[in-house]
Protein backbone atom coordinates (compact mmCIF):
# COMPACT_ATOMS: atom_id res chain seq x y z
CA UNK A 1 0.00 0.00 0.00
CA UNK A 2 1.34 3.35 -1.01
CA UNK A 3 0.58 5.96 1.66
CA UNK A 4 1.20 9.61 0.98
CA UNK A 5 0.26 13.21 1.60
CA UNK A 6 0.06 14.80 -1.85
CA UNK A 7 -0.08 18.57 -2.21
CA UNK A 8 -1.51 20.11 -5.36
CA UNK A 9 -0.94 23.74 -4.37
CA UNK A 10 2.36 24.37 -2.61
CA UNK A 11 3.24 27.66 -0.95
CA UNK A 12 6.36 27.92 1.21
CA UNK A 13 6.82 31.18 3.11
CA UNK A 14 10.59 30.90 3.33
CA UNK A 15 13.49 33.30 2.95
CA UNK A 16 16.31 33.24 2.25
CA UNK A 17 16.35 30.06 0.15
CA UNK A 18 19.45 28.29 -1.08
CA UNK A 19 19.14 26.38 -4.32
CA UNK A 20 21.39 23.50 -5.18
CA UNK A 21 20.22 23.18 -8.80
CA UNK A 22 20.77 25.28 -11.90
CA UNK A 23 18.34 28.11 -12.52
CA UNK A 24 16.13 28.56 -15.55
CA UNK A 25 18.07 29.60 -18.63
CA UNK A 26 15.36 31.98 -19.92
CA UNK A 27 15.43 30.21 -23.28
CA UNK A 28 14.07 32.20 -26.16
CA UNK A 29 11.26 31.16 -28.46
CA UNK A 30 12.89 28.85 -31.00
CA UNK A 31 9.96 28.70 -33.38
CA UNK A 32 10.30 30.40 -36.75
CA UNK A 33 8.94 33.95 -36.77
CA UNK A 34 8.27 36.27 -39.69
CA UNK A 35 8.78 39.49 -37.79
CA UNK A 36 12.38 40.10 -38.86
CA UNK A 37 11.75 41.25 -42.39
CA UNK A 38 12.09 37.87 -44.10
CA UNK A 39 9.73 37.19 -46.98
CA UNK A 40 7.41 34.21 -47.22
CA UNK A 41 9.78 32.16 -49.39
CA UNK A 42 12.59 32.56 -46.88
CA UNK A 43 10.22 31.69 -44.06
CA UNK A 44 9.09 28.50 -45.77
CA UNK A 45 12.68 27.42 -46.40
CA UNK A 46 13.48 28.04 -42.73
CA UNK A 47 10.48 25.97 -41.69
CA UNK A 48 11.51 23.11 -44.01
CA UNK A 49 14.97 23.13 -42.44
CA UNK A 50 13.49 23.20 -38.92
CA UNK A 51 11.15 20.26 -39.65
CA UNK A 52 13.93 18.11 -41.12
CA UNK A 53 16.23 18.90 -38.21
CA UNK A 54 13.75 18.49 -35.31
CA UNK A 55 12.07 15.37 -36.73
CA UNK A 56 15.05 13.64 -38.33
CA UNK A 57 14.63 10.60 -36.05
CA UNK A 58 10.85 10.44 -36.29
CA UNK A 59 9.65 9.80 -39.85
CA UNK A 60 5.96 9.78 -38.95
CA UNK A 61 6.09 13.08 -37.08
CA UNK A 62 8.09 14.61 -39.95
CA UNK A 63 5.37 13.40 -42.34
CA UNK A 64 2.72 15.07 -40.16
CA UNK A 65 4.66 18.34 -39.91
CA UNK A 66 5.21 18.38 -43.68
CA UNK A 67 1.46 17.82 -44.16
CA UNK A 68 0.69 20.88 -42.02
CA UNK A 69 3.16 22.97 -44.03
CA UNK A 70 1.85 21.64 -47.35
CA UNK A 71 -1.73 22.42 -46.40
CA UNK A 72 -0.66 26.03 -45.93
CA UNK A 73 1.55 26.10 -49.05
CA UNK A 74 -0.02 23.66 -51.57
CA UNK A 75 1.74 25.20 -54.58
CA UNK A 76 5.25 25.35 -53.16
CA UNK A 77 7.49 22.77 -54.89
CA UNK A 78 10.05 22.72 -52.05
CA UNK A 79 7.29 21.83 -49.61
CA UNK A 80 6.01 19.14 -51.95
CA UNK A 81 9.52 17.69 -52.14
CA UNK A 82 9.74 17.69 -48.34
CA UNK A 83 6.36 15.95 -48.14
CA UNK A 84 7.54 13.30 -50.60
CA UNK A 85 10.77 12.66 -48.67
CA UNK A 86 8.86 12.53 -45.40
CA UNK A 87 6.39 10.06 -46.86
CA UNK A 88 9.19 7.68 -47.79
CA UNK A 89 10.79 8.16 -44.38
CA UNK A 90 7.48 7.34 -42.67
CA UNK A 91 7.16 4.11 -44.65
CA UNK A 92 10.72 3.17 -43.66
CA UNK A 93 9.73 3.73 -40.04
CA UNK A 94 6.93 1.21 -40.47
CA UNK A 95 9.29 -1.36 -41.93
CA UNK A 96 11.66 -0.90 -39.01
CA UNK A 97 8.83 -1.43 -36.51
CA UNK A 98 7.81 -4.64 -38.29
CA UNK A 99 11.39 -5.94 -38.22
CA UNK A 100 11.68 -5.18 -34.49
CA UNK A 101 8.23 -6.69 -33.77
CA UNK A 102 7.05 -3.49 -32.10
CA UNK A 103 3.41 -4.40 -32.60
CA UNK A 104 1.61 -1.58 -30.87
CA UNK A 105 3.86 1.10 -32.36
CA UNK A 106 3.41 -0.36 -35.83
CA UNK A 107 -0.37 -0.40 -35.53
CA UNK A 108 -0.51 3.16 -34.18
CA UNK A 109 1.89 4.68 -36.69
CA UNK A 110 0.32 2.89 -39.64
CA UNK A 111 -3.05 4.41 -38.75
CA UNK A 112 -1.41 7.81 -38.39
CA UNK A 113 0.26 7.63 -41.82
CA UNK A 114 -2.96 6.42 -43.40
CA UNK A 115 -4.87 9.32 -41.86
CA UNK A 116 -2.35 11.88 -43.09
CA UNK A 117 -2.63 10.40 -46.57
CA UNK A 118 -6.39 10.75 -46.41
CA UNK A 119 -6.14 14.35 -45.17
CA UNK A 120 -3.56 15.12 -47.87
CA UNK A 121 -5.50 13.71 -50.80
CA UNK A 122 -6.97 17.07 -51.78
CA UNK A 123 -3.60 18.46 -52.82
CA UNK A 124 -1.26 15.49 -53.10
CA UNK A 125 -2.23 12.28 -54.84
CA UNK A 126 0.74 9.96 -54.43
CA UNK A 127 0.41 9.79 -50.64
CA UNK A 128 -3.34 9.21 -50.90
CA UNK A 129 -2.63 5.95 -52.76
CA UNK A 130 -0.95 4.56 -49.65
CA UNK A 131 -2.89 1.54 -48.40
CA UNK A 132 -2.64 -1.71 -46.51
CA UNK A 133 -1.24 -3.60 -49.48
CA UNK A 134 2.40 -3.54 -48.34
CA UNK A 135 1.59 -4.16 -44.68
CA UNK A 136 -1.70 -6.09 -44.72
CA UNK A 137 -0.36 -9.21 -43.03
CA UNK A 138 1.51 -7.27 -40.35
CA UNK A 139 -1.44 -4.95 -39.80
CA UNK A 140 -3.88 -7.84 -39.28
CA UNK A 141 -1.46 -9.54 -36.91
CA UNK A 142 -1.07 -6.36 -34.86
CA UNK A 143 -4.78 -5.65 -34.77
CA UNK A 144 -5.63 -9.19 -33.67
CA UNK A 145 -2.98 -9.17 -30.95
CA UNK A 146 -4.10 -5.86 -29.51
CA UNK A 147 -7.85 -6.08 -29.80
CA UNK A 148 -8.92 -9.74 -29.97
CA UNK A 149 -11.36 -10.29 -27.10
CA UNK A 150 -11.23 -14.05 -27.72
CA UNK A 151 -7.49 -13.98 -27.13
CA UNK A 152 -7.94 -12.11 -23.85
CA UNK A 153 -10.59 -14.60 -22.60
CA UNK A 154 -12.10 -12.09 -20.17
CA UNK A 155 -15.10 -13.03 -18.02
CA UNK A 156 -18.23 -10.96 -18.79
CA UNK A 157 -19.60 -8.85 -15.95
CA UNK A 158 -22.67 -9.95 -14.02
CA UNK A 159 -25.73 -8.23 -12.53
CA UNK A 160 -26.72 -11.12 -10.27
CA UNK A 161 -25.62 -10.65 -6.62
CA UNK A 162 -23.27 -13.28 -5.24
CA UNK A 163 -24.74 -15.61 -2.66
CA UNK A 164 -21.51 -15.31 -0.69
CA UNK A 165 -18.98 -12.55 -1.25
CA UNK A 166 -16.35 -14.84 0.26
CA UNK A 167 -16.71 -17.21 -2.72
CA UNK A 168 -14.49 -14.96 -4.87
CA UNK A 169 -11.59 -14.57 -2.42
CA UNK A 170 -9.60 -17.38 -4.06
CA UNK A 171 -9.34 -15.23 -7.19
CA UNK A 172 -6.89 -12.99 -5.33
CA UNK A 173 -3.19 -13.49 -4.66
CA UNK A 174 -0.46 -12.04 -2.48
CA UNK A 175 2.31 -10.29 -4.44
CA UNK A 176 5.69 -10.99 -2.87
CA UNK A 177 8.69 -8.90 -3.90
CA UNK A 178 12.04 -10.26 -2.71
CA UNK A 179 14.39 -7.27 -2.58
CA UNK A 180 17.36 -9.02 -0.98
CA UNK A 181 18.61 -7.69 2.33
CA UNK A 182 18.96 -4.27 3.90
CA UNK A 183 21.39 -3.11 6.55
CA UNK A 184 20.13 -1.41 9.70
CA UNK A 185 22.47 -0.53 12.58
CA UNK A 186 25.05 -2.96 11.30
CA UNK A 187 22.62 -5.87 10.94
CA UNK A 188 21.17 -7.47 7.83
CA UNK A 189 17.42 -7.89 7.50
CA UNK A 190 15.28 -9.50 4.82
CA UNK A 191 13.96 -6.75 2.54
CA UNK A 192 10.60 -7.44 0.94
CA UNK A 193 7.52 -5.64 -0.34
CA UNK A 194 4.03 -7.12 -0.16
CA UNK A 195 0.99 -6.27 -2.24
CA UNK A 196 -2.18 -7.84 -3.60
CA UNK A 197 -3.46 -8.84 -7.01
CA UNK A 198 -6.34 -10.63 -8.75
CA UNK A 199 -6.77 -12.99 -11.70
CA UNK A 200 -8.59 -11.76 -14.80
CA UNK A 201 -8.40 -14.91 -16.94
CA UNK A 202 -7.68 -18.65 -16.75
CA UNK A 203 -4.20 -18.41 -18.28
CA UNK A 204 -2.75 -16.84 -15.15
CA UNK A 205 -2.90 -13.10 -15.91
CA UNK A 206 -3.00 -10.95 -12.78
CA UNK A 207 -3.69 -7.26 -12.18
CA UNK A 208 -1.88 -5.30 -9.46
CA UNK A 209 -0.40 -1.82 -8.88
CA UNK A 210 2.68 -0.57 -10.69
CA UNK A 211 4.22 0.70 -7.46
CA UNK A 212 4.08 -2.82 -5.99
CA UNK A 213 6.30 -4.29 -8.72
CA UNK A 214 8.18 -1.15 -9.82
CA UNK A 215 11.59 -2.59 -8.85
CA UNK A 216 11.14 -5.17 -11.64
CA UNK A 217 10.89 -2.60 -14.43
CA UNK A 218 12.25 0.72 -13.12
CA UNK A 219 15.62 1.34 -14.84
CA UNK A 220 16.63 3.62 -11.94
CA UNK A 221 16.29 0.83 -9.39
CA UNK A 222 19.56 -0.74 -8.34
CA UNK A 223 19.41 -3.94 -6.35
CA UNK A 224 17.89 -7.38 -6.16
CA UNK A 225 14.30 -7.79 -7.31
CA UNK A 226 12.45 -11.09 -7.63
CA UNK A 227 8.71 -11.28 -8.23
CA UNK A 228 6.57 -14.06 -6.78
CA UNK A 229 2.93 -14.67 -5.98
CA UNK A 230 1.32 -16.72 -3.23
CA UNK A 231 -2.02 -18.44 -3.80
CA UNK A 232 -4.60 -18.38 -1.03
CA UNK A 233 -4.87 -22.16 -0.82
CA UNK A 234 -1.08 -22.51 -0.42
CA UNK A 235 0.43 -19.49 1.25
CA UNK A 236 3.78 -21.18 1.90
CA UNK A 237 4.75 -21.70 -1.75
CA UNK A 238 6.15 -18.80 -3.74
CA UNK A 239 5.35 -19.07 -7.45
CA UNK A 240 7.40 -17.12 -10.01
CA UNK A 241 5.66 -14.42 -12.03
CA UNK A 242 6.71 -11.88 -14.63
CA UNK A 243 5.62 -8.38 -15.59
CA UNK A 244 3.83 -8.35 -18.95
CA UNK A 245 2.93 -4.66 -19.08
CA UNK A 246 2.52 -1.61 -16.86
CA UNK A 247 1.16 1.91 -16.78
CA UNK A 248 3.18 4.06 -14.41
CA UNK A 249 0.93 7.11 -14.74
CA UNK A 250 -2.21 5.20 -13.67
CA UNK A 251 -0.39 2.81 -11.29
CA UNK A 252 -1.51 -0.41 -13.01
CA UNK A 253 0.48 -3.53 -13.89
CA UNK A 254 -0.31 -6.81 -15.66
CA UNK A 255 1.51 -9.96 -14.48
CA UNK A 256 1.67 -13.53 -15.79
CA UNK A 257 2.15 -16.74 -13.83
CA UNK A 258 1.81 -20.40 -14.80
CA UNK A 259 -0.57 -21.09 -11.90
CA UNK A 260 -4.20 -21.85 -12.75
CA UNK A 261 -6.69 -19.73 -10.79
CA UNK A 262 -9.67 -21.12 -8.90
CA UNK A 263 -11.62 -17.98 -9.78
CA UNK A 264 -11.24 -15.11 -12.26
CA UNK A 265 -12.82 -11.70 -11.72
CA UNK A 266 -15.14 -10.05 -14.26
CA UNK A 267 -14.45 -6.36 -14.95
CA UNK A 268 -17.43 -4.10 -14.30
CA UNK A 269 -18.02 -0.40 -14.84
CA UNK A 270 -17.61 2.02 -11.96
CA UNK A 271 -19.86 4.52 -13.74
CA UNK A 272 -22.71 2.42 -12.37
CA UNK A 273 -21.55 3.21 -8.82
CA UNK A 274 -22.69 6.24 -6.88
CA UNK A 275 -21.64 7.80 -3.61
CA UNK A 276 -23.01 5.65 -0.81
CA UNK A 277 -23.04 2.39 -2.81
CA UNK A 278 -21.63 -0.68 -1.08
CA UNK A 279 -18.23 -2.05 -2.11
CA UNK A 280 -15.84 -4.75 -0.86
CA UNK A 281 -12.03 -4.78 -0.77
CA UNK A 282 -10.02 -8.02 -0.90
CA UNK A 283 -6.31 -8.30 -0.31
CA UNK A 284 -3.38 -9.14 1.96
CA UNK A 285 -2.89 -6.26 4.42
CA UNK A 286 0.55 -6.65 6.09
CA UNK A 287 0.63 -10.10 4.46
CA UNK A 288 -2.60 -11.38 6.02
CA UNK A 289 -4.08 -13.05 2.92
CA UNK A 290 -7.81 -13.68 2.35
CA UNK A 291 -8.77 -10.43 4.08
CA UNK A 292 -12.11 -8.89 3.04
CA UNK A 293 -13.37 -5.53 4.24
CA UNK A 294 -16.62 -3.73 3.46
CA UNK A 295 -17.45 -0.07 2.95
CA UNK A 296 -19.04 2.45 0.64
CA UNK A 297 -18.00 4.81 -2.10
CA UNK A 298 -17.28 7.96 -0.09
CA UNK A 299 -16.67 10.32 -3.02
CA UNK A 300 -15.90 10.37 -6.72
CA UNK A 301 -13.53 12.36 -8.89
CA UNK A 302 -10.58 12.89 -6.55
CA UNK A 303 -7.68 14.33 -8.55
CA UNK A 304 -4.74 12.23 -7.31
CA UNK A 305 -3.40 11.44 -10.79
CA UNK A 306 -2.39 14.08 -13.30
CA UNK A 307 -4.32 12.30 -16.09
CA UNK A 308 -7.27 10.83 -14.22
CA UNK A 309 -9.49 10.94 -11.16
CA UNK A 310 -10.00 8.20 -8.59
CA UNK A 311 -12.66 6.94 -6.18
CA UNK A 312 -12.55 7.63 -2.47
CA UNK A 313 -13.74 4.69 -0.35
CA UNK A 314 -14.02 3.99 3.38
CA UNK A 315 -13.39 0.22 3.28
CA UNK A 316 -10.39 -0.50 5.51
CA UNK A 317 -7.11 -0.67 3.56
CA UNK A 318 -3.63 -1.15 4.96
CA UNK A 319 -0.12 -1.73 3.65
CA UNK A 320 -0.33 -4.85 1.50
CA UNK A 321 -3.80 -4.10 0.09
CA UNK A 322 -2.30 -2.31 -2.91
CA UNK A 323 -3.41 -3.94 -6.16
CA UNK A 324 -6.32 -5.83 -4.69
CA UNK A 325 -9.81 -5.70 -6.26
CA UNK A 326 -12.62 -3.40 -5.17
CA UNK A 327 -15.81 -5.28 -6.10
CA UNK A 328 -19.55 -4.73 -6.03
CA UNK A 329 -22.23 -7.09 -4.66
CA UNK A 330 -22.22 -9.06 -7.97
CA UNK A 331 -18.46 -9.67 -7.76
CA UNK A 332 -17.52 -7.30 -10.61
CA UNK A 333 -14.26 -5.41 -10.21
CA UNK A 334 -15.11 -1.72 -9.95
CA UNK A 335 -11.71 -0.47 -8.88
CA UNK A 336 -8.17 -1.33 -7.84
CA UNK A 337 -7.01 -0.43 -4.32
CA UNK A 338 -3.92 1.75 -4.47
CA UNK A 339 -3.58 4.32 -1.69
CA UNK A 340 -4.60 5.42 1.74
CA UNK A 341 -3.63 8.07 4.25
CA UNK A 342 -2.20 6.38 7.29
CA UNK A 343 -3.01 9.25 9.66
CA UNK A 344 -6.67 9.48 8.63
CA UNK A 345 -9.07 6.62 9.35
CA UNK A 346 -11.33 5.59 6.48
CA UNK A 347 -9.64 7.84 3.91
CA UNK A 348 -8.65 5.43 1.12
CA UNK A 349 -8.61 5.46 -2.67
CA UNK A 350 -9.16 3.14 -5.63
CA UNK A 351 -8.41 3.40 -9.35
CA UNK A 352 -11.66 3.18 -11.38
CA UNK A 353 -11.81 -0.01 -13.44
CA UNK A 354 -12.41 2.03 -16.65
CA UNK A 355 -8.73 2.96 -16.72
CA UNK A 356 -7.86 -0.74 -16.65
CA UNK A 357 -10.29 -1.74 -19.40
CA UNK A 358 -9.18 1.17 -21.62
CA UNK A 359 -5.53 0.14 -21.25
CA UNK A 360 -5.80 -3.63 -21.01
CA UNK A 361 -5.17 -4.39 -24.73
CA UNK A 362 -2.00 -2.31 -24.53
CA UNK A 363 -0.89 -3.80 -21.20
CA UNK A 364 -0.66 -7.13 -23.01
CA UNK A 365 1.90 -5.48 -25.32
CA UNK A 366 4.22 -3.95 -22.72
CA UNK A 367 4.63 -0.47 -21.23
CA UNK A 368 1.70 1.90 -21.71
CA UNK A 369 2.50 5.52 -22.55
CA UNK A 370 0.11 8.43 -22.83
CA UNK A 371 -0.54 11.17 -25.35
CA UNK A 372 0.42 14.83 -25.00
CA UNK A 373 -0.09 17.78 -27.34
CA UNK A 374 1.44 20.61 -25.27
CA UNK A 375 -1.61 22.53 -24.04
CA UNK A 376 -2.75 23.86 -20.67
CA UNK A 377 -6.42 24.35 -19.93
CA UNK A 378 -9.42 24.06 -17.65
CA UNK A 379 -13.08 23.13 -17.79
CA UNK A 380 -14.99 25.91 -19.54
CA UNK A 381 -18.31 27.03 -18.06
CA UNK A 382 -21.16 29.14 -19.40
CA UNK A 383 -23.02 31.91 -17.58
CA UNK A 384 -25.20 29.34 -15.80
CA UNK A 385 -22.12 27.49 -14.51
CA UNK A 386 -22.62 24.50 -16.81
CA UNK A 387 -19.52 22.76 -18.17
CA UNK A 388 -19.21 23.37 -21.90
CA UNK A 389 -15.82 21.92 -22.88
CA UNK A 390 -12.12 22.50 -22.26
CA UNK A 391 -10.84 26.06 -22.49
CA UNK A 392 -7.29 26.37 -23.83
CA UNK A 393 -5.48 28.79 -21.52
CA UNK A 394 -1.89 28.44 -22.74
CA UNK A 395 0.17 26.61 -25.37
CA UNK A 396 3.80 25.51 -25.31
CA UNK A 397 5.83 27.53 -27.78
CA UNK A 398 6.87 24.59 -29.94
CA UNK A 399 3.99 22.26 -29.14
CA UNK A 400 2.08 20.18 -31.68
CA UNK A 401 -1.12 21.88 -30.55
CA UNK A 402 0.24 25.30 -31.46
CA UNK A 403 1.74 24.12 -34.74
CA UNK A 404 -1.63 22.63 -35.70
CA UNK A 405 -3.26 26.04 -35.22
CA UNK A 406 -4.90 25.93 -31.77
CA UNK A 407 -5.06 29.27 -29.97
CA UNK A 408 -5.54 30.50 -26.43
CA UNK A 409 -9.25 30.95 -25.77
CA UNK A 410 -10.31 28.01 -27.97
CA UNK A 411 -12.97 25.76 -26.44
CA UNK A 412 -12.42 22.05 -27.17
CA UNK A 413 -15.81 20.34 -27.44
CA UNK A 414 -15.02 17.03 -29.15
CA UNK A 415 -12.09 14.60 -29.18
CA UNK A 416 -12.15 12.21 -32.15
CA UNK A 417 -15.87 13.01 -32.60
CA UNK A 418 -16.63 12.18 -28.93
CA UNK A 419 -18.17 15.06 -26.95
CA UNK A 420 -16.16 16.39 -24.00
CA UNK A 421 -17.65 18.81 -21.49
CA UNK A 422 -14.83 18.92 -18.95
CA UNK A 423 -11.09 18.48 -18.48
CA UNK A 424 -11.82 15.10 -16.87
CA UNK A 425 -13.70 14.01 -20.02
CA UNK A 426 -10.74 15.05 -22.15
CA UNK A 427 -8.27 13.09 -20.02
CA UNK A 428 -10.46 9.98 -20.27
CA UNK A 429 -10.41 10.28 -24.07
CA UNK A 430 -6.66 10.86 -24.13
CA UNK A 431 -6.10 7.70 -22.03
CA UNK A 432 -7.56 5.72 -24.95
CA UNK A 433 -5.28 7.38 -27.53
CA UNK A 434 -1.75 6.15 -28.15
CA UNK A 435 1.21 8.50 -28.69
CA UNK A 436 2.11 9.02 -32.38
CA UNK A 437 -1.59 9.19 -33.25
CA UNK A 438 -3.43 12.12 -34.78
CA UNK A 439 -6.16 13.51 -32.54
CA UNK A 440 -9.12 15.31 -34.11
CA UNK A 441 -10.16 18.22 -31.91
CA UNK A 442 -13.41 20.04 -32.65
CA UNK A 443 -13.02 23.54 -31.30
CA UNK A 444 -15.34 26.47 -30.80
CA UNK A 445 -13.49 29.66 -31.68
CA UNK A 446 -13.86 33.03 -29.96
CA UNK A 447 -16.06 34.23 -32.85
CA UNK A 448 -18.47 31.34 -32.24
CA UNK A 449 -17.45 29.37 -35.33
CA UNK A 450 -16.45 25.68 -35.11
CA UNK A 451 -13.25 24.27 -36.56
CA UNK A 452 -11.58 20.84 -36.52
CA UNK A 453 -7.83 20.59 -35.89
CA UNK A 454 -5.73 17.49 -36.56
CA UNK A 455 -3.07 17.36 -33.84
CA UNK A 456 -0.17 14.91 -33.65
CA UNK A 457 0.25 13.38 -30.18
CA UNK A 458 3.70 13.02 -28.64
CA UNK A 459 4.45 10.91 -25.58
CA UNK A 460 3.62 12.55 -22.27
CA UNK A 461 6.82 12.79 -20.24
CA UNK A 462 6.89 11.84 -16.60
CA UNK A 463 7.45 15.50 -15.66
CA UNK A 464 5.91 17.84 -18.27
CA UNK A 465 6.29 20.90 -16.01
CA UNK A 466 10.04 20.29 -16.04
CA UNK A 467 9.95 20.38 -19.84
CA UNK A 468 8.11 23.72 -19.72
CA UNK A 469 10.57 25.11 -17.16
CA UNK A 470 13.54 24.19 -19.34
CA UNK A 471 12.18 25.23 -22.74
CA UNK A 472 10.11 28.37 -22.15
CA UNK A 473 11.08 31.88 -21.17
CA UNK A 474 10.60 32.42 -17.45
CA UNK A 475 7.69 34.84 -17.78
CA UNK A 476 5.95 32.51 -20.24
CA UNK A 477 6.45 29.50 -17.96
CA UNK A 478 5.00 31.20 -14.88
CA UNK A 479 1.42 30.87 -16.14
CA UNK A 480 1.28 27.05 -16.31
CA UNK A 481 3.62 26.71 -13.34
CA UNK A 482 1.87 29.01 -10.87
CA UNK A 483 -1.07 30.63 -12.64
CA UNK A 484 0.62 34.02 -13.03
CA UNK A 485 0.41 35.73 -16.40
CA UNK A 486 3.23 38.28 -16.41
CA UNK A 487 4.35 41.20 -18.51
CA UNK A 488 7.72 42.91 -18.31
CA UNK A 489 7.70 46.16 -16.39
CA UNK A 490 11.27 47.22 -17.06
CA UNK A 491 13.53 47.18 -20.09
CA UNK A 492 16.54 47.43 -17.81
CA UNK A 493 15.74 44.87 -15.09
CA UNK A 494 14.76 41.63 -16.80
CA UNK A 495 13.58 40.06 -13.53
CA UNK A 496 10.86 42.66 -12.87
CA UNK A 497 7.27 42.10 -14.01
CA UNK A 498 3.70 43.16 -13.48
CA UNK A 499 0.93 40.62 -12.91
CA UNK A 500 -1.40 40.76 -15.91
CA UNK A 501 -3.86 38.14 -14.62
CA UNK A 502 -4.15 35.38 -12.01
CA UNK A 503 -5.64 31.96 -12.76
CA UNK A 504 -8.40 31.15 -10.30
CA UNK A 505 -7.56 28.24 -8.00
CA UNK A 506 -3.86 28.33 -8.88
CA UNK A 507 -0.85 28.55 -6.55
CA UNK A 508 -0.67 32.29 -7.27
CA UNK A 509 -4.37 32.74 -6.48
CA UNK A 510 -4.03 30.90 -3.18
CA UNK A 511 -0.95 33.01 -2.42
CA UNK A 512 -2.99 36.21 -2.66
CA UNK A 513 -1.69 37.71 -5.92
CA UNK A 514 -3.87 40.20 -7.80
CA UNK A 515 -3.79 41.95 -11.16
CA UNK A 516 -1.23 44.76 -11.45
CA UNK A 517 0.84 43.51 -8.49
CA UNK A 518 4.55 44.16 -9.09
CA UNK A 519 6.75 41.06 -8.82
CA UNK A 520 10.46 40.40 -9.06
CA UNK A 521 11.79 36.88 -9.69
CA UNK A 522 15.09 36.09 -7.98
CA UNK A 523 15.67 32.38 -8.50
CA UNK A 524 13.82 29.41 -9.97
CA UNK A 525 15.09 25.87 -9.63
CA UNK A 526 14.14 22.21 -9.40
CA UNK A 527 14.21 20.83 -5.88
CA UNK A 528 14.62 17.14 -4.96
CA UNK A 529 13.39 16.10 -8.44
CA UNK A 530 9.84 16.73 -7.17
CA UNK A 531 9.13 20.45 -7.22
CA UNK A 532 9.89 23.64 -9.07
CA UNK A 533 10.52 26.48 -6.62
CA UNK A 534 10.65 30.19 -7.37
CA UNK A 535 11.90 32.80 -4.93
CA UNK A 536 10.01 36.04 -5.59
CA UNK A 537 9.55 39.48 -4.11
CA UNK A 538 6.30 41.41 -4.39
CA UNK A 539 4.16 44.20 -3.03
CA UNK A 540 0.79 42.50 -3.13
CA UNK A 541 -2.44 44.43 -3.05
CA UNK A 542 -3.92 41.82 -0.71
CA UNK A 543 -1.05 42.48 1.72
CA UNK A 544 -1.57 46.21 1.81
CA UNK A 545 1.32 46.70 -0.64
CA UNK A 546 3.82 45.71 2.06
CA UNK A 547 7.11 44.20 0.92
CA UNK A 548 6.95 40.41 0.92
CA UNK A 549 9.47 37.74 -0.03
CA UNK A 550 8.10 34.25 -0.61
CA UNK A 551 8.68 30.97 -2.36
CA UNK A 552 6.18 29.62 -4.88
CA UNK A 553 6.23 25.86 -5.41
CA UNK A 554 4.60 23.46 -7.85
CA UNK A 555 4.82 19.77 -8.69
CA UNK A 556 6.49 18.61 -11.91
CA UNK A 557 3.16 17.54 -13.40
CA UNK A 558 -0.33 19.03 -13.54
CA UNK A 559 -3.80 17.78 -14.35
CA UNK A 560 -4.31 20.94 -16.43
CA UNK A 561 -1.67 19.84 -18.95
CA UNK A 562 -2.71 17.66 -21.90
Amino acid sequence: MHFFNRHFALLLLLFPLFFSCATNSNSADSSVQNSDGTDDAQLVKSMISEIEHSCKNDGVKQFYRSYILLSENPDNQDVRDLFNRSFESAKESLKSLVENEETIEFYTQFNTINKICDLSSAFYKEASSFSLSDFQQDFDKAKNLIFSTEEKKLIPSSTKPLEKISSVIDGTVTIWMDLGVKMMQGRAYANRAIGSGFFIDQRGYIITNYHVISSEVDPKYEGISKLYIKLNEDNETRISAKVVGFDKSLDIALLKTEASPDYTFPLGSSTALDVGDEIFAIGSPIGLERTLTRGIVSAEGRQLFSIGKVMQIDAALNQGNSGGPIIDRAGNVQGIAFAGMVDYEGLNFAIPVEYLTANLPYLFCGQVKHSYIGAFGRTGKNDEGKSTGVEVLWLETNSNAKKAGLEEGDLIQKVNSNPVTSLDDLHKRFVEIRPHSIIDLEVKKSDGKTKVYHVYADERTENPMLQIFRNETLENAFYPLYGLKLKRSSSVYKSKFTVESVLKGSVADESGFSENDPIQIFKTAVQEDKYILSEVYSKKKSNGYLDAAMVLATLLDSEKLF
